[in-house]
């Protein structure tokens, strides 16, 4: 990992500082994501409030079971394939660089089998599919089987797909950028996906600090 500017929201993070003294995935997880303040709302609590409470009424969720999670989390990327880059504000003159998405993740158990018994009930082999979407479908059951929901992953057009992204493309405009959210079967499948990132940032930091 190349530490440059894009990288600062990660080097001058609280997070960064506690996986340099040890601290373990799981750890930073619950402190950082599970109770934390996040990056895109420190300064408007009040609208992260207002959203979150937007999506607990429309999937009849307890509002602590709604989180933030991502860049919009953080402040920067946990993907390695991203540098782990700050959080972009606005859309970059480079093209096809768009401003950073928020990314939502609902814990429900009850919601997360409702979309399943929908899944199960579409019948996928009785409609024409393109080998693309035999992938895609491919990709679908393996975050499914991984306990988390990706509506966006999903592709076929069915009438939960449409409503979802219908609702949560509503709520683009209060924050002048794209929200996404998934669904997790429960919070342990929640921090078992996110340890993977955070895991790897660990251990680039290692090795990292090892060269030096």
């Amino acid at each position: 990992m190349d530490y440059t500017n894009e990288n600062s929201n990660l080097l001058n993070s609280d997070l960064f500082k506690e996986i340099q003294n040890g601290k373990n995935s799981e750890y930073i997880i619950e402190k950082y994501v599970l109770h934390n303040i996040p990056f895109y709302f420190k300064d408007n609590m009040d609208l992260y409030f207002d959203i979150k409470k937007k999506i607990s009424e429309k999937y009849n969720v307890p509002i602590t079971n709604i989180y933030l999670v991502g860049s919009g989390q953080f402040g920067f990327s946990l993907n390695p394939d991203k540098n782990y880059s700050n959080f972009r504000k606005e859309d970059g003159d480079e093209k096809n660089i768009k401003a950073s998405d928020l990314d939502f993740a609902i814990i429900s158990t009850k919601l997360f089998d409702e979309i399943w018994d929908n899944v199960c009930d579409f019948r996928v082999n009785n409609i024409a599919c393109s080998y693309k979407e035999k992938q895609e479908f491919s990709m679908f059951r393996k975050y499914l089987f991984k306990g988390w929901i990706r509506p966006d992953a999903f592709p076929f057009q069915f009438s939960k797909k449409k409503e979802w992204f219908e609702f949560f493309n509503s709520l683009n405009n209060l924050v002048n950028r794209q929200v996404s959210c998934g669904i997790f079967r429960n919070e342990s499948s929640f921090i078992k996906i996110y340890q993977h990132g955070i895991d790897e940032l660990i251990l680039r930091t290692k090795e990292i600090n090892n060269e030096n």
